[in-house]
């Protein structure tokens, strides 16, 4: 009896149906840095700004003939202003996961963002100012934490309000494709 089950390769997991979404909230962020207007009101006169950096991680809007989607990693340099990130861009590609650095203007965080899966990877805090009668710099860090997630989850607010907007089906997208276009033929040009 032959057995070729070496070649065959198992089908990818099945994506979220929601990742769109997440994808989406990265190439809407990648936008308004592009744009100058990476800076979000977040309520009670608080202010975060958010910068995307590598690694980066691009794929496709659709899987290939073995159930996956095709993917581009992205390192070193400026990759979102790079050649190569404007032609996935205009190939399609979606922005899936991504480096966020957040600053409410004194301090500074940086995470991961997985878009397939909405999560949160690698934090880094600022460094905690201990209070010298506790000393609890564990519950700092925690804090440090909660205030990474709560400053992602604000500006993921942002973007939903913007997303289900009348002016989102009109202007803004027509906005973005124009983004993306201007991307590709000025690093092309």
């Amino acid at each position: 009896m032959h057995n070729d089950n070496k070649n065959r390769r198992e089908p990818a997991a099945p994506r979220d149906e929601r990742a769109f979404l997440g994808e989406e909230f990265l190439t809407w962020l990648w936008w308004r840095c592009d744009s100058g207007r990476a800076e979000f009101e977040i309520g009670k006169g608080e202010n975060v700004g958010v910068a995307l950096d590598e690694p980066l991680l691009l794929k496709s809007g659709d899987d290939d003939e073995n159930g996956r989607r095709p993917e581009q990693i992205m390192k070193f340099g400026r990759p979102l202003g790079s050649l190569e990130a404007a032609a996935a861009l205009a190939r399609g590609k979606r922005l899936a996961r991504a480096k966020l650095i957040l600053g409410d203007g004194t301090r500074e965080w940086n995470c991961t963002f997985d878009a397939e899966t909405f999560t949160l990877r690698g934090i880094r805090v600022p460094e905690a100012d201990v209070d010298e009668d506790t000393g609890d710099s564990a519950l700092e860090r925690a804090s440090g934490f909660e205030q990474a997630i709560r400053y992602v989850d604000a500006v993921f607010g942002v973007f939903l309000a913007d997303r289900v907007s009348p002016e989102f089906r009109g202007a803004r997208l027509k906005q973005m494709k124009a983004w993306a276009r201007e991307k590709t033929t000025a690093k092309m040009g």
